[in-house]
């Protein structure tokens, strides 16, 4: 009986570590996620600034393509 009782006690406690473990992790991969969607916004926002400083200073870039090669 006292056995049974120490065994569910030690795979509860297991599980509850387990839980903890995964809840961790799952907030860490959110966070990364985040903070990888907020550098991927930062770099579309440059690349949409560097994009229309050249528009502005040569209005005929990539109006041609050349074929000779």
């Amino acid at each position: 009986m006292i056995d049974s009782i120490t065994s569910m006690h030690t795979t509860m406690q297991q599980a509850q570590l387990m839980q903890q473990v995964q809840t961790s992790v799952l907030a860490r991969t959110i966070e990364t996620a985040e903070v990888q969607g907020e550098a991927m916004v930062d770099l579309i926002a440059a690349s949409n600034l560097a994009g229309q400083s050249q528009v502005l200073t040569d209005p005929m870039l990539g109006q041609n393509v050349d074929t000779f090669a």
